[in-house]
């Protein structure tokens, strides 16, 4: 996204202009863009043969003595983010790990350099038998907590109980932070009014399996109804504030492999509470890092699943999909999409800021892929060996199935170091394994 905004010292004044661009600076910096510049260096302009001597935007006049915007704006640059905030409430981050110490210590590596001014790190053990212990106690400030593996949900409020923050924020053991991720995460709920905040988790190199397992569906993402209200965060990156959590009962102890985050936002939903969405607070989060592992994973999902449906049945359709008012977001597969891009340039192209619109997922033709499907195809199947002349029914119900694996194979986006015709391959393996129950719109 590209903008532009001016302040000419000549008509709005130095004062003015300085506490104009460093708010803006501030801003920037607090959501999490990418950059942004100041412009221009000084008020000496000249072009085509003229002196400009009718504005004066620049951060020095034109003898180059720095005006007030020079300092303001360099305040804002010279300083880390967290800097800006107008509050800096304590912050408890809590990891819950079972076995995960291939990745722990970069995780917590992470945490320790996080550029917030109050925080502290909570490692809930769940009864792990790898490494974990010994991983932990090489970062003296994070306070462990060993206990018998009793699931993920009884692991976070085990940290929750634990937690002196007025903000709790979780993130897993197989994710690493980036340094600002509190802070954007706490300026998004106190400017916001929320209740609970969350941001995007994102695929770091780990290899092109494990890039074609982050294009497979499945994946952890976000679910949002606008650009900063959530109806979903996911366990990996989100925060609440404490007594709102405690509130509602903490995480159901009925989770036990995952689901608590879904679950948890639900009823803070219910209850009234608002869920918000701060898009630069991201951490990079491992993939499984193979289809083996990465089906062992779907596999705890489809329990979650199961579990919510009992424990929410109103927010299933009559396929057992999860219904969502939202949009998901993320590189993982959520459906076909039936039609191509288009650009919408407004009447007769006069439309101004141009976007480029892609057709919402075609839920309905993820029928073909369905479990319920494919156990019709083998009952179509059984019936042919035992006489019935079902055998063309068979056929076409399995051409249907591997001609949306295909797509959804052929729609994927995996990253263009990894792409190629194994990937493409591996990821249509992985859709057609899952046979995904079709989401609710």
């Amino acid at each position: 996204m590209l903008s532009e905004i001016g302040m000419d010292t000549l008509r709005h004044g130095e004062e003015e202009q300085a506490e104009f661009l460093s708010g803006h600076a501030a801003e920037a910096t607090l959501a999490g863009l990418a950059g942004t510049f100041v412009f221009s260096w000084t008020d000496d302009w000249f072009t085509r043969g003229y002196q400009i001597d009718d504005w004066a935007f620049g951060l020095t006049h034109r003898d180059r003595t720095p005006k007030a915007s020079y300092q303001a704006v360099a305040d804002v640059f010279g300083q880390p983010p967290a800097k800006q905030l107008q509050r800096t409430p304590r912050v408890s981050v809590v990891v819950c790990s079972y076995n995960g110490g291939r990745t722990l210590e970069q995780c917590l590596r992470s945490l320790a350099e996080l550029a917030y001014p109050d925080f502290e790190v909570i490692l809930v053990d769940d009864g792990s038998t790898d490494d974990t212990p010994a991983i932990a106690a090489r970062f003296p400030d994070v306070r462990m907590i060993r206990q018998e593996n009793q699931g993920l949900s009884v692991a976070r409020n085990t940290g929750l109980g634990a937690a002196t923050g007025e903000i709790v924020a979780y993130t897993d053991a197989n994710c690493f932070a980036d340094p600002d991720w509190l802070t954007l995460l706490v300026h998004q709920l106190e400017t916001s009014g929320a209740t609970a905040v969350g941001g995007p988790n994102l695929t770091p190199e780990d290899g092109w399996l494990a890039g074609c397992v982050a294009c497979a569906p499945g994946q952890p993402i976000h679910v949002l109804e606008s650009d900063e209200e959530a109806e979903h965060i996911p366990g990996c990156n989100m925060a609440f504030r404490r007594e709102a959590l405690l509130a509602i009962g903490s995480f159901d102890p009925l989770f036990r492999k995952a689901g608590d985050d879904v679950d948890a936002c639900w009823r803070l939903r219910e209850a009234g509470y608002r869920i918000t969405f701060a898009p630069g607070a991201f951490v990079w989060h491992h993939r499984r890092q193979g289809p083996r592992a990465y089906l062992r994973q779907q596999s705890g999902y489809g329990e979650a699943e199961a579990l919510l449906a009992i424990r929410h049945p109103e927010r299933f359709n009559i396929l057992g999909g999860a219904i969502w008012r939202g949009v998901m977001y993320g590189a993982g597969l959520t459906g076909l999409r039936v039609g191509a891009a288009r650009v919408h340039g407004g009447v007769f192209g006069q439309g101004l800021f141009q976007a480029l619109y892609r057709p919402a997922p075609a839920h309905r033709a993820m029928l073909p892929s369905t479990l319920e499907w494919q156990m019709l195809a083998v009952f179509f199947a059984a019936g042919s060996l035992a006489g019935w002349h079902t055998l063309n029914e068979t056929v076409a119900m399995l051409a249907l199935t591997f001609i949306v694996t295909v797509l959804q194979a052929v729609q994927a986006r995996p990253a263009k170091r990894h792409d190629g015709f194994s990937a493409r391959c591996v990821i249509g393996l992985l859709c057609w394994y899952l046979c995904p129950r079709q989401p609710g719109e």
